[in-house]
């Protein structure tokens, strides 16, 4: 499982602004997404190069699936710094889904299976959310206590 990865589809999903699209790049040993841009060739090079939206979200629902197993992988191994940067990863790339719905506004299947897209990414974020918030109230618990015992050992003495 690299994290490398899914942070940087997350980072290129980001990258989306209103009419852009994601294109599906398959090179030798790899897929990876990219941000087409609006321009006037655009629909030429989409066309030649087979770029399509359900090809775009066919590999969404996959980097989806993965970045649940990612979080549950990084909740339960206890791995903080790398939650906080798949959250931070996460929480930015919903801005660029609700631009490629924008993209799509009159393809309702598209629209809706997106919606159900940021509805996943949404829920995974709460649960590295939650844990995070949990370590750190377990961090604070225990500095509390630890501040607790050195005062009651300093009032002995």
């Amino acid at each position: 499982m690299n994290i490398d990865s899914v942070l940087l589809d997350l980072e290129v999903i980001r990258q989306l602004n209103e009419n852009d699209k994601l294109s599906v790049i398959t090179l030798i040993g790899s897929t990876r997404l990219a941000v087409d841009s609006c321009k006037y060739t655009s629909a030429f090079t989409r066309y030649y190069y087979n770029y399509n939206r359900e090809t775009t979200i066919t590999y969404l629902e996959n980097l989806t699936g993965t970045i649940e197993k990612t979080a549950e992988f990084l909740i339960n191994g206890d791995h903080s710094e790398e939650c906080e940067t798949i959250y931070a990863a996460l929480i930015n790339a919903l801005k660029g889904l609700e631009n490629l719905k924008i993209t799509y506004i009159s393809d309702s299947i598209i629209v809706a299976k997106l919606t159900l897209l940021i509805n996943k990414f949404k829920a995974v974020a709460k649960k590295v959310d939650n844990c995070l918030t949990n370590c750190a109230n377990y961090i604070n618990d225990c500095e509390s206590s630890s501040s607790s015992k050195d005062s009651t050992i300093n009032n002995e003495d």
